[in-house]
């Protein structure tokens, strides 16, 4: 695993830094902040400058690959051809995660890989029915919140890419462990503001991307389940 999960940290590091910059804004939008600001640094030449630099992620990420891969045929009771579509869902939640919490984006394009990679589950026992279950739970419940928050604040509180995401996860996890993510994720990302606000980090009219944490849910649930 140590070789897998070195591929695995420093391409995720490389695909990153090398995502079209159109994946990374609103359709029809121009980059802002930050992804701007390097964006105009790599049109002026400067190749050095990165959205996620090397050093540290690309060593943090390889380790974190491939201890998860270790668990995951040891610990986890895993056989190594399940382990590894395992890692790859995984690398994929990640890197939705980054793009969440740095350019509050979530790209169609690795929703769309992560829902397919969800079939290479079938083999392993996966049913189709609770794959299809889990994907209309994971954005029925999703769009139900939007509503509920749009009703009560006339604002968006929920972006769509949090309801296609938590179709594709549904797809990766089935029904009822897609249900338990996303309450899951309420808790832990409730208490994440509350804590922001305390700290003053955050005021509480801010929004706060909800990518990473149903992402974080979803590992600890594929990982420990």
């Amino acid at each position: 695993m140590l070789p897998i999960g070195i591929l695995l940290g420093c391409s995720l590091v490389y695909v990153f830094n090398h995502i079209p910059v159109a994946w990374l804004c609103d359709y029809g939008k121009e980059p802002e902040g930050d992804l701007a600001k390097i964006e105009e640094r790599r049109k002026n030449g400067d190749r050095g400058v990165q959205r996620l630099p090397g050093i540290p992620w690309k060593l943090v990420l390889s380790a974190f690959f491939a201890v998860i891969g270790i668990y995951l045929i040891t610990l986890g009771g895993h056989g190594g051809l399940y382990a590894l579509p395992l890692l790859v869902i995984i690398w994929l939640l990640l890197i939705i995660a980054i793009s969440d919490g740095k350019y509050k984006i979530i790209p169609d394009q690795f929703v769309v890989f992560l829902a397919l990679m969800s079939c290479t589950l079938i083999p392993f026992g996966m049913p189709i029915k609770d794959m299809l279950l889990g994907a209309l739970a994971g954005a029925g419940v999703m769009l139900i919140v939007a509503a509920i928050g749009y009703f009560i604040s006339h604002r968006e509180s929920l972006g769509f890419g949090d309801v296609k995401l938590m179709a594709a996860i549904g797809m990766v996890t089935g029904l009822y462990p897609c249900l338990g993510i996303m309450v899951l994720a309420a808790i832990v990302s409730a208490m994440g503001f509350l804590t922001g606000i305390v700290r003053k980090r955050i005021k509480l009219t801010d929004s706060v991307a909800l990518g990473p944490y149903l992402v974080a849910c979803t590992i600890a649930s594929l990982v420990l389940l």
